[in-house]
């Protein structure tokens, strides 16, 4: 079980957090008077309930007709004298069939997440505990979902902004047409609209999820169906501020754009983005650098559409060097309307040279590239369709760490370099850029002094077993841990081990210096409570399964020191570590932008920070005089194929994350990033799928021993 303050560790982070840990058990959190839980299974949301989103479940059920009156009541009755969630009650209705409900069970589960992140204090916890057989109703997704909601409260609160308070009387509008389109929320608002009830006292009484409620308001006022009249402190105005039509539309894309799977519907929303908002769009099909077809989306003088298909013109992207760059360095294009022969073949020169206009990679969609150029007789102001534009840009082609006249043009007088920028496989090896490194993350911890004597005393042919023992001696908790580990189900031959002398005659000089390495490591990782705390325990459980994965893929390799691959693998990551207690608010935006544009951990990095954890974790190996092979593991772990004389135990470390991922207590569904690692270096050790079959065995068994250095 863990506790914590939810001011202190936002309720994103956390929902995020207890989905990677993957652990089954139940979250409580409590606020003032309110309360609620939420169960987990495997990274999955199986339950949430409160009683606010059981009473809105109870009215939805009796507005749908699914249950009768006399059922509400005998289920109000038994929550007020049993405590039990509505579904479990539910669940004793012998008529009644819950699986029939699984829609609104998960509109409860929104609604209570909703809530939760809407909140700002209050306590939680988390007890693993195992759930029930019937918590399998739900599967829910809780990274996809938690992203949704964050997406749904932004909404809520921008427009409860707008309206100024929650106290504002509803009041019906004028006659007009058009109500019979009305939706069942709106229905229900135009019935509840008397003069006599609140905003706030309609969205508590309504059978329907809070946001879609005031998604519903927020549309009925807009049709004029709907007005609200000040509130007692004469706060609001008539009816809400106007909204920024762009700025909405922009948020409504990005959410499509964010919870897409692959490129194709991200393509989709940027075009249907384009052509809402900007004079003339063209999205233009290249195959081998030669225009084969261009779509035309055009706005008339009158704010008709006209829309337009034109075919093979015989141009090719190099007659026109915005073009030619952007297709060749999948960045965008901002500026000034340009003279394009390109465009002239299209016989599409856009708007007057006085505009703005941009042009953006959407990627190879079904066989051709494709490129969207935009225009607009508007100045490019800020914010505006532009910018927006250009951060959804970002979720096809994250933008690398580059000069501003590198990574976005703006001027057709000096047309982008296409030099690619260093990005992430381009490491900065300047010594100005490590220098840069150290400055950017301050000081360094030091190598703790029984890792040195240990580490000398292992490489001195000469030293005697008796001279190790009297080092580690110096080390109560290391003494500890040696017999501890020697004691454990992987090392464990049937007789108990009770002194330092017989741990290290059973580890033996490989063993004990691993371990001696891990457990200095350990010291680097932070305990406790706060957000960081727990974020740095989940570092280290994911690198000691990567280090006992990396021991197993050794072993079946052949051609490695096992217990060197374990080492390397409970270093891999020190560099986020050593980037989390110096840089934690940048470690906080790190993993936003992996979340929200699905980056890979080296691109976030290198966005926010200008390095990436490799280079971090390889100055700090270097100053802790660890071995050049070690320092191959942390630096090349996502590159193995750039480990030189190192690059088997490179791959090996690179398996052993990839591994620790897919199958470790916190699993990582979106990881591409280790996927492609895995790819390289299953060819570079030539592992065959029977080995990789094998090898998730053996890592599921391995993992059970993971607390071995806890």
């Amino acid at each position: 079980m863990f506790t914590g303050d939810i001011a202190k560790f936002s309720p994103p982070d956390l929902l995020m957090f207890l989905a990677h840990l993957g652990n089954e058990g139940v979250l409580t959190v409590t606020n003032a008077d309110q309360g609620l839980q939420v169960s987990f299974k495997k990274g999955l949301i199986v339950d949430a309930h409160s009683e606010a989103a059981d009473e809105r479940l109870l009215r939805t059920l009796l507005f749908e007709h699914r249950i009768e009156t006399h059922q509400c009541e005998y289920i109000k009755q038994a929550r007020l004298e049993t405590g039990l969630p509505v579904r479990r009650i539910l669940q004793s209705i012998d008529s009644f069939d819950v699986a029939e409900i699984t829609d609104l069970l998960e509109s409860t589960a929104r609604e209570v997440l909703f809530h939760l992140i809407l909140w700002d204090a209050g306590q939680f916890n988390f007890a693993e505990i195992p759930l029930d057989a019937d918590a399998d109703l739900l599967a829910l997704p809780c990274e996809k979902l938690t992203l949704d909601i964050i997406w749904q409260v932004d909404e809520y609160n921008e427009f409860l902004r707008s309206i100024g308070s929650l106290d504002r009387i509803t009041i019906p509008g004028p006659p007009s047409g058009g109500q019979a389109e009305a939706t069942p929320a709106q229905r229900f608002l135009l019935e509840q609209s008397t003069g006599k009830q609140s905003v706030r006292r309609v969205i508590e009484m309504a059978p329907f999820p809070a946001l879609d409620l005031v998604l519903a308001l927020r549309e009925s006022i807009e049709q004029g169906w709907i007005a609200l009249l000040p509130d007692g402190n004469g706060t609001g105005t008539q009816n809400p501020a106007p909204v920024d039509k762009v700025f909405a539309s922009y948020k409504r894309s990005l959410r499509k754009i964010v919870a897409a799977s692959d490129a194709r519907p991200k393509a989709a929303e940027i075009v249907s983005f384009c052509k809402e908002h900007f004079t003339c769009s063209l999205v233009v099909a290249i195959q081998d650098g030669n225009v084969v077809g261009c779509r035309v989306y055009r706005r008339g003088e009158n704010g008709e559409r006209v829309n337009r298909d034109i075919g093979h013109v015989g141009v090719h992207t190099s007659v026109d060097p915005i073009f030619d760059w952007v297709r060749g360095s999948k960045q965008p294009f901002f500026g000034k309307v340009f003279e394009s022969q390109l465009l002239d073949a299209l016989g599409e020169s856009g708007p007057d040279p006085g505009g703005d206009c941009a042009v953006v990679a959407l990627g190879s969609i079904g066989g051709p590239e494709l490129l969207v150029y935009v225009a607009s007789n508007r100045a490019m102001t800020e914010p505006g369709p532009f910018q927006y534009l250009e951060l959804m840009s970002w979720s096809l082609n994250p933008p690398t760490r580059a000069a501003p006249s590198e990574s976005r043009c703006t001027s057709t007088e000096h047309p982008p370099s296409t030099a690619s920028p260093m990005g992430a496989g381009e490491r900065q090896s300047s010594s100005s850029g490590v220098e840069h490194l150290v400055k950017s993350i301050g000081e360094l911890p030091p190598m703790p002094s029984i890792l040195a004597q240990t580490l000398d005393l292992l490489s001195d042919p000469d030293a005697m077993l008796s001279d190790l023992a009297d080092v580690l001696s110096h080390d109560p908790a290391m003494v500890a841990r040696l017999i501890k580990v020697s004691n454990s189900a992987l090392y464990n031959l049937g007789q108990d081990i009770t002194s330092l002398d017989q741990a290290i005659g059973r580890l033996g000089t490989s063993t004990i210096r691993s371990i001696v390495v891990g457990t200095s490591a350990r010291a680097l990782f932070p305990t406790g409570q706060t957000d960081i705390d727990i974020w740095g325990q989940s570092l280290w459980k994911h690198s000691v399964e990567c280090g006992l994965a990396s021991k197993g893929v050794a072993k079946i390799v052949g051609n490695a020191d096992p217990n060197e691959a374990f080492v390397g693998g409970i270093l891999h990551d020190i560099g986020k570590v050593v980037i989390l207690l110096n840089l934690p608010e940048e470690f906080r935006a790190i993993r936003k932008k992996k979340i929200t544009h699905k980056e890979r951990s080296l691109e976030a990095e290198m966005a926010v920070l200008g390095f990436d954890h490799t280079m971090v974790g390889e100055r700090l190996v270097e100053q802790w005089k660890l071995p050049p092979s070690l320092r191959a593991c942390v630096r090349h772990h996502h590159a193995p194929q750039e480990g030189a004389e190192f690059e088997t135990l490179a791959c090996i470390v690179a398996c052993g994350n990839y591994f620790s991922h897919a199958q470790g207590a916190q699993p990582d569904e979106a990881s591409a990033e280790q996927a492609i690692d895995m790819t390289v270096a299953q060819r570079i050790l030539d592992l065959s799928d029977e080995r990789i079959q094998s090898l998730h065995e053996e890592i599921d068994e391995s993992f059970q021993h993971s607390s071995v250095l806890d």
